[in-house]
This record gives structure tokens, sequence and C-alpha cells, in this order.
């Protein structure tokens, strides 16, 4: 998954740290503010990884797996 390949090249600690305070937060919003987003539009594998704690939620990648069922490309 993508999201562990991110986590891992990122090398300093304090950048892995933001990024995922940051996705956490980003992901958690998302959960609360809109399920038909969560549930029709994102990939299910990575809602999944999400919810059992899989994946480090790294924020570059929850910024892409929401906006491309979006529309959003750039």
């Amino acid at each position: 998954m993508s999201d562990k390949r991110i986590h891992a090249a990122t090398l300093l600690t304090e950048f892995r740290k933001s990024s995922t305070k940051a996705g956490n937060t980003l992901v958690d919003l998302l959960f609360e503010t809109d399920p038909d987003l969560i549930n029709g539009g994102v990939s299910t594998d990575y809602v999944e990884a999400v919810e059992v704690g899989d994946t480090p939620r790294s924020h570059s990648v929850i910024l892409g797996v929401v906006t491309q069922p979006a529309g959003i490309d750039r």
C-alpha cells in the first residue's frame, strides 16, 4: 500500500508524525461529516485498512484517496 511506502520513505520522525497527525484528523473529520463519501466514493480497501489500523494514515494519501473520486485531479 502506498501509504506504508510514503511513511517509510519520510526520513525525519517529525515529518512522519505531523503527516500522520494531519491524516488522522482529516480521516476522522471525513468519517464524521461525510459518510456518503466514505461509504460510496473512497476505495473500500483503504477504508478497511483505516478501520483496522493497518495504515499509517498519511495526510497526502488520504487527501488523494478522497479527492480522486470527487473528481478533483489537481
